[in-house]
């Protein structure tokens, strides 16, 4: 069983928190927290999924030298403001895929060995809202 096929609903709901039972004889229980706050107060074996790959992405550009991450939320936004400074690089997706033109994707093994020193990105953050 994968955790994006979790069954319709939780075997039980506990201060926010779904509890999910698969198996039988050798059950094993999954709890899914939805809730940063909860989620810091998880105890036992825990794995932490990170659904916006662009923050971690942020960590590595900033490790690499960028002073500070321009955001944007629409396309045209962005391919505008590398118009106007085409040393500025261009990162993001929409739904998975880099839009084209994009100097890089929202992936952090994407940019790891491969992102300039020191540049200014534009992050589109558009696929977020």
């Amino acid at each position: 069983m994968t955790f994006d096929s979790t069954p319709n609903k939780p075997d039980i709901i506990v201060n926010g928190i779904e509890r999910y039972v698969i198996g039988t004889a050798h059950a094993l229980a999954v709890n899914i927290i939805r809730d940063v706050n909860l989620a810091i107060e998880a105890t036992g074996l825990t794995v932490i999924i990170d659904v916006f790959r662009a923050f971690s992405t942020e960590c590595f550009v900033f490790q690499n030298g960028a002073k500070y991450i321009i955001p944007v939320l629409t396309l045209e936004e962005a391919y505008e403001l590398k118009r106007q400074n085409s040393d500025y690089v261009l990162m993001g997706e929409r739904g998975g895929v880099r839009p084209e033109g994009f100097d890089y994707g929202n992936s952090p093994t994407e940019i790891l060995s491969t992102y300039p020193a020191q540049p200014t990105p534009i992050l589109d953050l558009g696929s977020l809202s």
